[in-house]
């Protein structure tokens, strides 16, 4: 792409948002999800996935003039497999000693493909096990992302007005999936958790990420500079989350949202507003916890279910358990992912970056090397 302009390996204020997410992710799912929304933190995790690889393939394509697109394979794979293969086979052993293996989910979560598996197998998986592998499906929607975006990216990364109709024709058409999923077969669960349904939430990160990158696309970004259009951005999306239609919901929701994370995003880097907003982003507490959310967002849910499990709360239905034990449900499993993102960090990510390195990641070495200032300065 001519004429890119150029962001930094490390884009200051994404680590507190992936931090935000994954503490929404937990809260919800330790049973407040009717009042914390649970399933934005997934969205802003899709839009952060798209926002940064597609931001990461552009520094390649500038820096070496084209992109080698086996390596970008071999370094997700090295990324996102060790801490994934990690937890599934721990839920493996444990429901093979304690409870029973349905080895079809295994399989679905060694092949990143939960979400359809769980669509169609018509397997809800034992109640009573708390080694549960649902929330997996969130991964085979970016898993199926990270296969098929490279090869476009390649093909059209030098015809920007091409590429960007093509990504806007990928939101469109998953909307259309959506609402086919929901009018038409009456299938809302399609539309939350099919890859060809969600793919837009994703999509919308690769699109600011390509308008941040191209000087032609800076002057209308800077219409965005002013705090107005940050706080308009948050009322769209509280809008997102207040209006309650069904419809609305299951086909427009996510749409509006990834309209108002582009906004709010570009707003953190071209108002005073979001310059103050970046700089709560990058308290060290929140970019720890963001450069561990993968392993927290792996693990969390274990303890959660563990704790309503001992009480004699039904994890499925966790909105309806008692205060304090939701209370305590959220403290383990906070704990719980903070202490399992930490250990996959240091013990798997840590040991192969140089791996990673070897085959073109720059976020590898400053993983490396912030890990290092990280253990010397007490952090």
């Amino acid at each position: 792409m001519r004429g890119a302009v150029g962001l930094p390996d490390y884009i200051p204020g994404l680590d507190g948002l992936r931090a935000l997410s994954v503490m929404l992710v937990i809260v919800g799912h330790g049973g407040f999800e009717h009042i914390v929304p649970g399933g934005l933190g997934v969205t802003i995790f899709f839009f952060i996935s798209g926002f940064l690889i597609t931001n990461l393939l552009i520094s390649e394509a500038v820096r070496h003039g084209g992109n080698a697109i086996g390596k970008f394979y071999v370094r997700r794979y090295l990324r996102l497999t060790p801490e994934l293969y990690a937890y599934v086979l721990v839920c493996l052993i444990a429901s093979a000693v304690f409870f029973h293996v349905e080895i079809g989910r295994f399989l679905a979560s060694f092949l990143y493909v939960m979400n359809y598996f769980s669509l169609f197998s018509g397997e809800a998986g034992d109640p009573q096990n708390p080694f549960v592998l649902g929330h997996l499906w969130s991964l085979a929607v970016e898993e199926h992302f990270y296969l098929g975006f490279p090869l476009l990216f390649a093909v059209l990364f030098r015809r920007l007005r091409a590429f960007v109709a093509v990504l806007v024709a990928i939101c469109v058409a998953a909307v259309a999936v959506r609402a086919v999923a929901v009018f038409v077969f009456h299938d809302p669960a399609y539309a939350h958790f099919a890859s060809d349904a969600r793919i837009d939430s994703i999509i919308y990160g690769c699109l600011l990420a390509l308008a941040m990158r191209h000087p032609a696309s800076l002057g209308l970004l800077s219409r965005f500079g002013s705090s107005g259009a940050l706080i308009a951005a948050l009322g769209l999306m509280l809008l997102t989350l207040l209006y309650r239609d069904e419809a609305f919901r299951n086909v427009l929701r996510f749409s509006l949202q990834g309209v108002a994370l582009f906004i709010g995003v570009a707003c953190l880097y071209t108002s005073a507003l979001g310059t103050f907003a970046v700089r709560v982003l990058e308290i060290g507490v929140l970019r720890f916890l963001g450069r561990i959310s993968y392993g927290m967002y792996l693990w969390h849910f274990l303890p959660a279910r563990a704790v309503f499990l001992w009480f004699g709360v039904d994890p499925n239905h966790a909105t309806a358990a008692p205060v304090t034990v939701k209370i305590v449900a959220i403290i383990a499993s906070t704990a719980g992912a903070v202490l399992m993102g930490y250990l996959g960090q240091r013990l798997l990510l840590r040991p192969l970056a140089g791996l990673r390195h070897r085959f073109g990641s720059h976020t590898a070495g400053a993983l490396s090397s912030e890990t290092d200032r990280s253990a010397t300065s007490g952090r």
